[in-house]
């Protein structure tokens, strides 16, 4: 067991301490197929155009379900990528500590991945990972952009996040969309689970904080 997944095993077993008896299987399925993120990375582009700005979300380069993914990525270009990753559903979760200020997001994607062939008999892999993201130790700025109308999200590797974040303060889209896995438009709707965690802040006096805002326990 990695220094990762130590630490949500820890998370895990801290809201299952203090979860009533009929909330427990609620928690272990907030849990189920989980990771914890690497951290949030702006991305801007040219304002008025449909790149202007993005979010993306840090997975860690040798995430047992989205390593692979990205390395299949690397050998594809925009169009043969549209083919193979097909996002299926995208969903929110907010748990919130009862006592103490403790909050995780829940940020799952659900995908069909297709292999780059002619054949219509290939076989499609369903990808399903959930990133877990702690509010207090993320920007505000930057979990808005959840719900900001127009901006893109997409998943990045940790190197690429990281490499980036630090030769720039913040990411250009242009630079790293190449490594990068397209999740989908923000702000069609306000995502409850975002104003669940602004709200759970402001319940504790908090202001957000961090920028590729690493996440650190």
């Amino acid at each position: 067991m990695n220094e990762r997944e130590e630490v949500l095993q820890l998370m895990k077993q801290t809201f299952l301490r203090v979860a009533p008896r009929d909330r427990a299987s609620g928690v272990r399925r907030f849990f189920a197929e989980a990771t914890i993120a690497a951290g949030l990375l702006a991305l801007d582009g040219d304002p008025g155009t449909p790149l202007a700005r993005g979010l993306a979300v840090g997975v860690a380069d040798d995430d047992p379900v989205l390593g692979p993914v990205f390395s299949l990525r690397d050998r594809l270009g925009d169009r043969q990528l549209e083919q193979t990753w097909q996002i299926q559903a995208v969903r929110w979760g907010f748990l919130g500590h009862p006592a103490e200020p403790k909050a995780l997001l829940r940020f799952q994607v659900i995908a069909d991945l297709r292999p780059p062939t002619a054949s219509r008999k290939a076989w499609v892999q369903r990808i399903s990972r959930a990133m877990l993201l702690d509010p207090f130790f993320l920007e505000a700025s930057l979990l808005r952009r959840f719900n900001e109308p127009g901006c893109l999200i997409w998943l990045i590797p940790e190197s690429v996040a990281t490499r980036e974040a630090a030769r720039r303060g913040r990411g250009s889209m242009y630079d790293v969309l190449s490594y990068c896995l397209p999740i989908g438009v923000a702000g069609e709707g306000r995502t409850r689970a975002i104003e669940q965690a602004f709200d759970f802040l402001a319940s504790h006096h908090f202001r957000g904080r961090h920028a590729f805002a690493r996440q650190s326990h």
